[in-house]
């Protein structure tokens, strides 16, 4: 089932109110034709609410709302140093296990070693010498139990070298880690340089953030008084959403996402039913070999998108109002009793309607 959407022009009474949207972009896809949706009406009070909320956060409204509506959907905001070191491009070859293991595949469990951390992606390791840029370090001991039965099955495939253990470490620092840019560094006693490398962190997410399988509702939720943006984005260090009142026009609104650290999940609550607005993602989070970026992306929790899929669509699907016509009097065919008879089929907009010359 394909939604999609075209957009629509605010009633006129509505426009004698501050205008209660978030900004964004997103990521461009095929050519989508649209269908019309209905637009809930938004409150005065709400309206005067957000107006408040806005002023305090005056400071820094205009260089996000910039953002919000710039042309590249991607922003460098701290580069990492001009002369990084040879690791922290390199591809990620050691492998967080679970929240305390770590693998390294080849390494001998020889010399010492420490997983050094830094938000801002400033880490140099080059061979032979010292790392620096770093905004601490935890030094780690080699493990000699066997690993965890269910981390050893998931990382079966991984190759024999060092298995090594962190420190007692309280949960929020080991948050924050899988925030920043890390490096696993073996060093001699002297502590110089013998090898480094970045570490692929899918183990540790998993272990660490394991409540957010009890999140149900990532994406938009609207009631008739409020609105919901939630969105799963571990390694985020800050997530803003940007409102629009249009599929095309320029976002009006940028607001803050609160983050919740057991689940990873970052959250917005508005004071309005914003029905029929738009809406897309600041995401800041530090890149391998580039350093802090800001990512304008849609939300991969969207139940639709506009044209082009710029932007995430706010509704509720079970408004009675979007139903296609004959909906409740259609009838579901005879179900396929076995997997083995299923056909499933992959359509692509542009591939089914590139012939058809009624379609613009």
């Amino acid at each position: 089932i394909f939604i999609f959407d075209v957009g629509y022009r605010p009633n006129s009474y509505m426009q004698h109110y501050t205008k209660l949207l978030l900004s964004g972009t997103a990521r461009q896809s095929t050519r989508q034709r649209g269908a019309r949706w209905a637009v809930a009406s938004l409150a005065a009070a709400s309206a005067f609410s957000w107006v408040a909320a806005g002023n305090a956060m005056a400071s820094q409204a205009p260089k996000t709302l910039a953002a919000c509506n710039a042309t590249d959907f991607q922003t460098v905001l701290r580069p990492t140093p001009a002369a990084p070191s040879a690791a922290a491009d390199a591809a990620p070859q050691a492998i967080w296990l679970n929240r305390q293991l770590l693998q390294w595949p080849g390494a001998p469990a020889s010399g010492r070693f420490k997983l050094y951390h830094s938000a801002n992606g400033s880490l140099r390791a080059p061979v032979g010498g010292a790392v620096t840029g770093a905004d601490g370090a935890l030094a780690l001991s080699a493990h000699r139990q066997p690993v965890p039965d269910a981390a050893a099955l998931r990382f079966r495939y991984v190759q024999p070298g060092a298995v090594l253990a962190l420190p007692r470490t309280p949960p929020q620092r080991l948050h924050d880690l899988q925030r920043a840019q890390v490096l696993l560094v073996q060093e001699d006693a002297a502590g110089h340089v013998q090898r480094a490398t970045p570490l692929q962190t899918a183990g540790a997410l998993d272990d660490l953030f394991a409540a957010a399988t009890r999140i149900s509702d990532l994406g938009s939720r609207v009631s008739p008084k409020a609105t919901q943006l939630k969105l799963w984005a571990p390694t985020a260090q800050a997530v803003h959403a940007c409102l629009f009142d249009t599929p095309r026009g320029a976002a009006v609104a940028a607001h803050a996402l609160q983050r919740d650290a057991s689940t990873g999940a970052w959250l917005y609550r508005h004071g309005a039913n914003l029905t029929g607005h738009y809406y897309s993602y600041l995401v800041d989070v530090f890149v391998p070999g580039v350093g802090l970026v800001r990512n304008r992306v849609t939300d991969p929790y969207s139940i639709s998108l506009s044209a082009d899929s710029q932007r995430s669509y706010i509704a509720n699907l079970n408004n009675p109002k979007l139903k296609p016509a004959g909906w409740d009097q259609h009838t579901m065919p005879q179900r396929v009793q076995a997997p083995v008879d299923m056909a499933i089929y992959e359509l692509h907009v542009r591939d089914f309607s590139i012939g058809d010359a009624s379609v613009p």
